[in-house]
């Protein structure tokens, strides 16, 4: 586990801070990651996804919403700039409820 922090650097060091240490999320939970598309972002929905979370982002842009699905996991996520209720957007991807810690 070392090697793998080091190697991700500092925006991976903190994911794995926010995902490992202060979040834990379990098995099943629902995590919400804003600014998904960021350095921090990509990371901390990876190791959720690991973890067996269900993992939805919001980011700035259409073409980011589809990375984060396509090549980075994610469940689901949207374009915080096209929605104007972001509850609705989180209800409609079945996360009426965040787990939080």
């Amino acid at each position: 586990m070392e090697l793998t922090r080091v190697c991700a650097g500092v925006p991976g060091f903190a994911a794995w801070i926010a995902m490992e240490i202060l979040a834990c999320p379990k098995e099943g939970s629902n995590v919400f990651i804003s600014a998904a598309a960021g350095g921090i972002g990509i990371y901390a929905g990876q190791l959720a996804k690991l973890r067996g979370c269900r993992v939805v982002g919001s980011t700035g842009s259409d073409d980011k919403v589809d990375l984060l699905k396509r090549e980075f996991g994610y469940d689901d996520a949207f374009n915080y700039k096209k929605e104007t209720d972001y509850d609705a957007a989180l209800s409609k991807m079945s996360l009426d409820a965040v787990s939080a810690k």
